[in-house]
Parts: C-alpha cells; sequence; structure tokens
C-alpha cells in the first residue's frame, strides 16, 4: 500500500507499527500467493502476478481474523476482492476503519469464535496472519478456543471454500481441521521475517485447508 498508509498508521501511534511494517513484505505476500493459487479455478497462461489476482480476487469475499489495522483488507479490496475484517480489539478497529487513499474498508468488532454476523455458506475465503498463536483466551484452552473457531469457519464458508493460516508458533493441532471437517491441502514452512530476539528471526508454517462438501 506504499508511505501513506504506513504514515496513516504511525499518526494513530499503533504500537506494535514496526511489527506491522516487518511482517507485511513476505507473510503477507505468501498468503496473498497461496490465496489466489488456491483460488484459482481456471488458469491461464501469459498472467503476471497482479493480473492473476484481480482476475482471482474479483468480487470474491474474503475474511480476515485479527485485520488489526486493516493493511491486508486494504491489498484485498485494491485487487478486486470484498474483504471483511474482524477483529476483537475495538481500537483497532477505529483505525481500521478510517479511509486510506479515499477507501474504506469493512471491519467488524467480533470474537472469532462467534461471528454471527455472517450468514452460512457466504465466505470464499478465510485467512489469518498469526491470529492462531495469539493468548486471545486465558481462561480456555487453546485448542477448545481453536475448535471453536473453526466450527464458525465451517460454518460461513462456501463448500470447498479455502482456509489459509500463516503461524509463527506452530503449536496449532492441525488433527483439529480433519475433526471439523476440513481438509488439509498443504503445510508448507518458510523463512519469516519477524523478529523474536535481537538477532534471531522466526520461520512461519502456513496451513492451507479446504472446506469439505461438493458445490
Amino acid at each position: 500500500l506504499g508511505e501513506k498508509h504506513y504514515a496513516h498508521l504511525t499518526r494513530n501511534k499503533v504500537e506494535d507499527d514496526l511489527h506491522t511494517m516487518v511482517l507485511v513484505p513476505v507473510t503477507y505476500a505468501n498468503v496473498l500467493a497461496d490465496l489466489v493459487t488456491h483460488l484459482d479455478k481456471a488458469p491461464k497462461a501469459g498472467e503476471d502476478f497482479e493480473q492473476k489476482a484481480r482476475r482471482v480476487l474479483k468480487n470474491k469475499i474474503i475474511v480476515e481474523l485479527g485485520s488489526r489495522y486493516g493493511t491486508f483488507l486494504h491489498v484485498l479490496k485494491k485487487l478486486g476482492a470484498k474483504p471483511i475484517g474482524i477483529e476483537y480489539n475495538k481500537a483497532a478497529v477505529k483505525i481500521a476503519k478510517q479511509a486510506v487513499d479515499g477507501i474504506k474498508v469493512s471491519v467488524r468488532h467480533l470474537d472469532a469464535a462467534n461471528i454471527k454476523s455472517i450468514n452460512n455458506g457466504k465466505i470464499d475465503a478465510v485467512v489469518s496472519h498469526a491470529f492462531f498463536d495469539q493468548g486471545y483466551l486465558q481462561d480456555q484452552p487453546h485448542d477448545i478456543k481453536d475448535k471453536t473457531i473453526l466450527e464458525e469457519l465451517r460454518r460461513v464458508l462456501k463448500p470447498r471454500g479455502v482456509l489459509i493460516m500463516a503461524s509463527y508458533v506452530p503449536r496449532f493441532d492441525k488433527s483439529q481441521l480433519e475433526e471439523s471437517n476440513f481438509k488439509l491441502i498443504e503445510e508448507i514452512r518458510r523463512t519469516g521475517p519477524r523478529r523474536v530476539k535481537e538477532g534471531e528471526f522466526a520461520h512461519s508454517t502456513h496451513w492451507i485447508a479446504r472446506k469439505k462438501g461438493v458445490k
């Protein structure tokens, strides 16, 4: 999105702006590439990536879990998609709803385990960046919360809808995907740019799954 969007984040004194700045170029690009690849039902020869992304993402309804300040939502919208952000942090939602270059994105203040405002079978894809890494519910084991979220995602996704999860702390039990009626398509281990400690960088794991079902 360029300097204007980053300036927008800086103006709002986002505490983890560095996290966003570092994460966007590589991890977001990888998630975008995975998304385009797995939504492309009729590949065409001779397209560059932007052409392919615009063709594949046009009018696709894509949910981002933990959308924070809307960076990736703006990328998706500029490529022709209809993104919806799900974010529990009220301050982040307020920032994300501000226009950038005259463009506004849809962000909803919701718990990912209860996205009741989204109807059954309406979503083409769900993406998340380190969302399942967070200790977002302290009074419940992660696997219980994750399973509840997966059940909600399965409800809102179209038959054979795509789920992409990028993680820096691969504690997620991928067997839960099968239990929640998802089929794991790929598990990709990538070198990531996110700084953990001084001089030390993490790797990211991307899980790509598809809701079981026949169109």
